[in-house]
């Protein structure tokens, strides 16, 4: 089994190269990602409301009224 002589300028240089490349990827997907998390955040925030105040999807029993102590807590 050979072994290779421990060289630190080889391995630093390997070292940066994947430090640039992951920095790039990063650079490029990071504001995707979030973007993405933030739309379906938003999403499920909208679900949850209107089938609080709108009863819809139907919840299978009547929403509270609007200007109620429960329609206005967002109870159901």
């Amino acid at each position: 089994m050979a072994t290779q002589p421990f060289d630190s300028a080889t391995t630093a240089a390997a070292n940066r190269s994947e430090a640039r490349q992951v920095d790039w990827l990063e650079a490029i997907w990071a504001p995707r990602v979030l973007s993405i998390v933030r739309i379906v955040t938003g999403l499920i925030f909208m679900e949850h409301g209107t089938q609080k105040w709108l009863n819809f999807p139907p919840l299978g029993r009547p929403a509270p009224e609007f200007l109620s102590m429960s329609g206005f807590r967002g109870d159901a």
